[in-house]
Formats: C-alpha cells, structure tokens, sequence
C-alpha cells in the first residue's frame, strides 16, 4: 500500500514540474510574441513619420 502511495506523489510531483515548465515556455513565448508586435509596431511609426 505505501508503495503506491508514494509513487502517486511522486508522479503528482513531477507533473507540477512539466505543468510550472510549461507555464514558463508558454509565459515566455508570449513575451516574446509582445516584444515583436511593439518591434513592428515602433519600425510602423518610424515609417510612417
């Protein structure tokens, strides 16, 4: 029985890992995603002025 038990924890805890790691790519790639629009957006004014 605790066999089982601690492997559900365990299991529960490296998917709160994936779960944090992919929040960070996903956070990250968002950023990055903003950084690009305000590039294009700032070169847009550049042009237009």
């Amino acid at each position: 029985m605790a066999p089982k038990i601690l492997l559900l924890f365990c299991n529960r805890e490296s998917a709160a890992k994936d779960f944090s790691k992919f929040l960070a790519v996903g956070l990250f790639a968002h950023a990055v995603k903003e950084l690009n629009i305000t590039a294009e957006l700032n070169n847009t004014t550049k042009r237009l002025q």
